[in-house]
């Protein structure tokens, strides 16, 4: 048995250029000066000559150039990929003075034409700037909406769990949300926010039935433990609970699991 060894079935891919890493990304500027934010750039091509990206910056929420923010390593809105190399980088530097007040603001990094081509992914990097962060001061509690692609249960993990649908009174310091995929397993189910002790945040699931049954046909209840530490982090996004579930049978709820710890995490 032999074969023939020929080009023919060989894929070369195009010549584009993405960054490297999440969508959404988050910079924290906690001290004076900040560590620099790195934006990482690949090309899916390596060529023995330079190669030019060209990179626009805008922010939805009002940040300038100059005055929330300085850029390194970008000439004219470009940077050089040089001869031989596929990943190249420039940075981003927060202005401490401008993020003392709770201030957040997001930057929305585009890959444009002319240039290397944009790839169809990755082409955009939003980009999230915030100050020192204290749990208790929630300027914006949406920022705990979207996927905990690192939720652990016991030893168990991890699973991608999410936080949408988030209701919030203006000047309150409560707010409702629905939690999807608890247990990787459950449907949604309501979970409660209060930060009205700004030392002590508290996430809570009230004692809820699911959308599952137990093998006989009795429904499961879901609950975070009372009297326990159940919490959430603003600064970190990141909540934390000890989770009863419970068993509906003639009347009555038998544990099916007692205080586990659960953990959600971006």
């Amino acid at each position: 048995m032999s074969c023939t060894k020929t080009a023919s079935n060989l894929f070369i891919p195009p010549e584009e250029v993405h960054f490297i890493g999440d969508k959404t990304q988050r910079y924290v500027i906690e001290t004076n000066p900040a560590p620099a934010f790195t934006v990482k750039l690949g090309v899916t091509t390596v060529s023995k000559e330079d190669r030019t990206a060209t990179v626009e910056i805008s922010s939805p929420t009002g940040a300038a150039a100059g005055t929330q923010y300085t850029v390194n390593g970008l000439t004219s809105n470009s940077i050089t990929v040089p001869a031989g190399s596929a990943v190249v980088e420039f940075s981003i530097q927060g202005i401490y003075s401008q993020y003392t007040a709770g201030r957040v603001d997001t930057l929305q990094i585009v890959l444009k034409s002319p240039s290397v081509k944009p790839a169809s992914f990755n082409d955009t990097l939003n980009l999230i700037l915030r100050g020192p962060c204290f749990d208790g001061a929630v300027s914006d509690i949406n920022i705990m909406l979207g996927n905990y692609t690192q939720t652990f249960e016991g030893g168990s993990g991890p699973y991608t769990t999410s936080i949408a649908n988030m209701t919030h009174v203006a000047g309150t310091t409560t707010a409702t949300a629905m939690m999807n995929n608890l247990f990787d397993y459950f449907g949604p189910v309501t979970i409660n926010f209060d930060w009205t002790d700004p030392s002590n945040t508290k996430a809570e699931i009230p004692l809820q039935v699911t959308n599952k049954e137990y093998a006989a046909g009795q429904p499961y209840y879901v609950r975070t433990k009372p009297g326990q530490a159940n919490k959430f982090s603003v600064c970190n996004e990141r909540i934390t609970f000890k989770l009863d579930v419970l068993v509906l049978i003639g009347g009555s709820l038998y544990y099916y699991e007692n205080g586990m710890d659960y953990v959600m995490g971006r």
